[in-house]
């Protein structure tokens, strides 16, 4: 019987993604109780350096925001990451903007 669990880092900057990551990994981790903690390792390893790859290969900004989720199972001691999801979040500057003048225009009232 394989556990399942997931691995969520909220919102993180591009630049400093892998070490959330690492982190979530191991909170998720610690409900599994024979996880080894070299096998982690080398599983998130495997996983961070395949996202490294594509935001390099698609030219992700630095600064842009990520929020990265995947599941997490073990079959014995053995980790496997599967179903990573990264999602680049976008700034939108239009709408930045209008509530941006929003706020200007209720502070300027108060």
């Amino acid at each position: 019987m394989s556990a399942s669990y997931t691995i969520t880092t909220g919102p993180v900057r591009a630049s400093s993604y892998a070490i959330r990551f690492r982190r979530a990994a191991y909170a998720a981790a610690r409900a599994h109780p024979s996880a080894r903690a070299d096998a982690l390792n080398e599983e998130v390893a495997r996983v961070n350096r395949a996202i490294y790859n594509a935001l390099v290969a698609l030219g992700v900004p630095k600064s842009a925001a990520l929020v990265i989720s995947a599941a997490l199972s073990f079959e014995g001691d053995r980790p496997r990451i599967s179903d990573v999801r990264v999602d680049v979040l976008h700034r939108d500057d239009v709408l930045s903007e209008d509530v941006t003048k929003a706020v200007a225009a209720e502070l300027a009232r108060a």
